[in-house]
C-alpha cells in the first residue's frame, strides 16, 4: 500500500505523535525519558526546530514542533536512529521501537496552536494518571511556569500569552471535551466505550441535538452518532 502524502503546514508547525510498536511501553524508567528529551533537544537544535510542547506518556509521545524549513522527516529519522540505538543497547534488544511512521497534523493558526498546547499538557490528566498538568513530570507544562526551560522552547508562546493567560488556558472547560475528542479522533479511532463515557458526563449539560452537532464536528461518523444518540442517521447527515 502506498504511503499517504503528509499535508504540509504553511507555518511549518505540527502536532506530532510517536507510538510504541504494538502499543508497547516506550519508557520503562526515568532515564529513558531523560534520554528521549536530551536526544530530541540535540536533534531539534541540529535541524533548527523549536519544540513548543511535549508530553511523554508510557507508550506514546505528543509533540508540538515548529521547523525552520521542510526537514521534519530528516530530523525524526536522525532522532529515531540515535534514540532507538541507545535504547536497544540498554535493553539488549533489536528492531524498531516506534509503530511505523509518526502521526503529524499541520497547525495553521494561533487558536489551534493553543488548543493543541493544552491538549498535550492535559494528556496525563485525561488518562487518569494525575489530577493536574503540573503533577506530571514529563511534560513541558512546568517549563512554562519556570524562568528557565530545559527542553521546550517556551519563548514563542510566552510572547503570545502571559503567565496568567497560560494558567487560565489550562483550566478545565466544557469545550475541552470536544476539542480533545476532535484531536483524538484524528490520532486514533476513539472507541464506542470512550464515546459513551464522554456522553455520560455531558447529558445534563447538552441536548441531544447539541451533542450530535459536536460529535459531527469532531468527525465522528454519522452511523456511530446515530447509534450512540439513538437518532436517525438522516438527521445526522442534515447537520451543517
Amino acid at each position: 500500500m502506498p504511503r499517504y502524502v503528509r499535508k504540509l503546514s504553511e507555518s511549518n508547525t505540527y502536532h506530532i505523535v510517536l507510538k510504541g510498536i504494538n502499543a508497547q511501553d516506550i519508557f520503562l524508567d526515568a532515564q529513558d525519558c531523560l534520554n528521549f528529551l536530551e536526544i530530541l533537544k540535540k536533534a531539534s537544535a541540529a535541524y533548527s526546530a523549536s519544540i513548543y510542547a511535549y508530553c511523554l506518556m508510557c507508550n506514546h509521545v505528543h509533540l508540538l514542533v515548529r521547523f525552520s524549513e521542510n526537514n521534519m522527516a530528516q530530523m525524526f529519522k536522525s532522532f529515531g536512529a540515535s534514540f532507538v540505538f541507545r535504547y536497544n543497547m540498554k535493553y539488549n534488544r533489536v528492531g524498531g521501537l516506534f509503530n511505523g511512521r509518526y502521526y503529524s497534523k499541520a497547525v495553521e493558526d494561533d487558536s489551534y496552536l493553543l488548543t493543541v498546547l493544552k491538549y498535550i499538557h492535559y494528556n496525563p490528566v485525561k488518562a487518569g494518571l494525575c489530577k493536574n498538568p503540573a503533577d506530571w513530570e514529563w511534560s513541558s507544562y512546568r517549563e512554562y511556569l519556570s524562568n528557565t526551560a530545559q527542553f521546550a522552547d517556551t519563548n514563542f508562546i510566552k510572547q503570545m500569552i502571559t503567565k496568567k493567560q497560560f494558567l487560565e488556558l489550562h483550566q478545565r472547560a466544557p469545550q475541552d471535551v470536544f476539542d480533545c475528542l476532535t484531536i483524538d479522533q484524528s490520532v486514533w479511532k476513539v472507541s464506542d466505550q470512550e464515546l459513551k463515557n464522554i456522553l455520560n458526563e455531558l447529558w445534563e449539560s447538552y441536548s441531544t441535538d447539541a451533542l450530535a452537532i459536536q460529535l459531527k464536528h469532531a468527525k465522528i461518523p454519522a452511523y456511530r452518532i446515530s447509534k450512540l444518540l439513538g437518532i436517525p442517521r438522516d438527521a445526522v447527515y442534515r447537520i451543517p
